[in-house]
C-alpha cells in the first residue's frame, strides 16, 4: 500500500501545489487505500513535505500557502499504519534537471545500504559503503561544482546550503 501511494504521488505532484495540498493528496489517497478505520488503519503519522533547506519533520498547516516551485527539491516522508505496523518512507524530487545527480546519489546511497544489509553485517561497514557511494558524485549548480557528501543532514539539504 506504501509503495502504491508513493507512485501515485510521484506521478500527482506538480509545480504549483501548495505543501497543503501535497500533504491532503498523499494522505487522502493513503486512506482511500487502506480503507482508515481509527486505530486499525489509516495513514502513520503527518505526512512531511520538506522544501528545499527545511531536511525533515515539516508537515503544513491547514491554509499555508507556500507552493512548489520548479528550482524547489522536497523530500516526502509519509507512513501507512495497519494493525499498529508502520510502513515508512521518505523520497526525494525535484522538477529542475540541477538536481538530477543529487538525487542519484541519494537513490545510489540508499539502495546501497539495502544492499549491504543482512545478517551479521556490522553498522560501521553498511554505513561506510554508504558513505562511498554517496561521495562518489557532484553536483553542478551554476559555475560551482559541489561534493555529494554525507552527513548528518540529507545530501539535498547541504547541497541546497551552498546555493543561497
Amino acid at each position: 500500500m506504501h509503495r502504491q501511494v508513493r507512485q501515485y504521488a510521484r506521478k500527482n505532484i506538480k509545480v504549483g501545489m501548495s505543501m497543503t495540498e501535497i500533504a491532503e493528496m498523499i494522505e487522502n489517497a493513503t486512506r482511500a487505500l487502506v480503507g482508515e478505520d481509527g486505530l486499525k488503519a489509516g495513514i502513520g503519522f503527518p505526512t512531511g513535505v520538506n522544501r528545499n533547506h527545511i531536511a525533515a519533520h515539516f508537515s503544513p498547516n491547514a491554509g499555508d500557502k507556500t507552493v512548489l516551485e520548479y528550482e524547489d527539491v522536497i523530500k516526502i516522508d509519509f507512513g501507512v499504519q495497519v494493525n499498529g505496523r508502520i510502513v515508512d518512507s521518505a523520497f526525494t524530487m525535484s522538477f529542475d534537471h540541477t538536481y538530477d545527480q543529487l538525487i542519484a546519489a541519494v537513490n545510489d546511497a540508499t539502495n546501497t545500504g539495502v544492499r549491504e544489509a543482512g545478517i551479521d553485517v556490522r553498522m560501521g561497514d553498511i554505513g561506510a559503503a554508504i558513505q562511498e557511494a554517496m561521495e562518489s558524485y557532484e553536483v553542478v549548480i551554476g559555475s560551482k561544482t559541489l561534493p555529494s557528501k554525507l552527513s548528518p543532514v540529507p545530501a539535498s539539504l547541504a547541497v541546497l546550503a551552498h546555493r543561497r
